[in-house]
C-alpha cells in the first residue's frame, strides 16, 4: 500500500532540454572557462614581470651599494698604507 501512494493516473512530463541546448550550455561554459583560465594566466604574468623589475631593481641598488663600499675600503687600506 505505502507503494501505491505516489501513483498518478495523469501523464507526468517533465520538460528536458533539447541537444542543441545542451550543446550550446556546454560551448559556453568551456569558452568561459577557457576565457577565465587566460585572464588569470595573463594577471600572473604580469605581476610576475612586477616582482621581476622589483627584484631587478633592488639589484642594481645592491650593486651600487657593493661598489661603494668596495670604494670606501679601498680609501681605508690607502690611508692604512699612508700611516
Amino acid at each position: 500500500m505505502l507503494f501505491n501512494q505516489h501513483k498518478t493516473d495523469e501523464l507526468v512530463v517533465k520538460p528536458r532540454y533539447s541537444p542543441g541546448v545542451k550543446l550550446c550550455i556546454t560551448g559556453l561554459t568551456v569558452v568561459i572557462l577557457l576565457v577565465s583560465g587566460g585572464v588569470l594566466y595573463n594577471y600572473g604574468l604580469s605581476m610576475g614581470d612586477v616582482k621581476r623589475l622589483e627584484t631587478s631593481h633592488r639589484e642594481q641598488d645592491l650593486q651600487n651599494q657593493a661598489e661603494q663600499l668596495e670604494a670606501a675600503s679601498e680609501s681605508l687600506r690607502e690611508a692604512l698604507v699612508r700611516v
